[in-house]
């Protein structure tokens, strides 16, 4: 019996024992979750996933080529080339070279010396009933380039030389004005008496019933260039102009009666 009662008495003993046990871990257990909750935020940062083992790791990646980030594809800007992706050859520019203007041309103009010289007779005898004559020689010279200008209110000047057209070679004479009252010659001051003196001289026409009684006036202009502006007529000295004046011989149909002797 004291035995029964000892064993019943441990037994009730140790069911104690367990009981307080089981209770300290539960204490225990609840105890530590809630120092847990107090140190481990509500919100853990994620942990990157290992990376496999069989990829090479770069330990410094180059720095000049970043991975670009970015939620919209189209602002993404792709990586400026590495140097050695440079072409070997330099590119050629498309643009071309914009031209360095041209100097604008000085046109033909007066020069500053208008010293000529110019031999033209102030009058011609003509016979009264002549409608047409030929001019005697002209003479002028003292500059490289000579504008000649010739004109008259009724009388046509025939220069024998065709007029100058617009692709005329360089260096050939100019003439307008030809078979009209208004004759202009340029060039060189040979080619100027050359067409002025072509053949017999230069044949001058009245327009009226005779070219008795007329003039004409004669204007010469020393030019940086030929030219055939009659604006530069006038540019000339007073010196070089001429005024030629066409005057009638002492001619009439009257007879006179008279004694001749003839020596034998």
């Amino acid at each position: 019996m004291v035995i029964l009662a000892y064993v019943k008495e441990n037994k009730d003993f140790s069911r104690k024992r367990l009981i307080l046990g089981l209770i300290s871990v539960v204490f225990l257990t609840q105890f530590a979750r809630t120092m847990a909750a107090d140190l481990i935020p509500a919100d853990p940062l994620p942990v990157a996933a290992p990376s496999d083992s069989s990829s090479p790791v770069a330990s410094d990646p180059p720095p000049q080529l970043p991975a670009p980030v970015a939620s919209d594809p189209a602002s993404q800007v792709s990586p400026a080339p590495l140097a050695t992706d440079a072409p070997l050859v330099p590119a050629v520019s498309s643009s071309t070279p914009s031209a360095k203007p041209s100097p604008t041309p000085t046109p033909p103009h007066a020069l500053a010396s208008q010293s000529l010289v110019v031999q033209i007779p102030n009058v011609i005898s003509v016979d009264p009933r002549a409608r047409s004559v030929l001019l005697p020689q002209i003479v002028v010279y003292g500059s490289t380039n000579i504008l000649a200008c010739i004109s008259s209110a009724q009388i046509l000047f025939a220069a024998g030389f065709p007029n100058t057209t617009a692709n005329a070679p360089a260096g050939s004479p100019l003439v307008s004005g030809n078979m009209s009252t208004n004759l202009l010659v340029s060039g060189t001051a040979g080619q100027v008496m050359a067409i002025l003196n072509l053949s017999d001289g230069m044949r001058v026409t009245s327009t009226g019933p005779a070219i008795a009684n007329r003039s004409a006036t004669f204007s010469f202009v020393a030019v940086s260039e030929p030219t055939i502006n009659p604006a530069l007529c006038g540019s000339g000295s007073v010196s070089n102009s001429r005024t030629l004046t066409f005057q009638a011989m002492g001619l009439d149909l009257s007879m006179a009666k008279g004694t001749v002797r003839l020596k034998v």
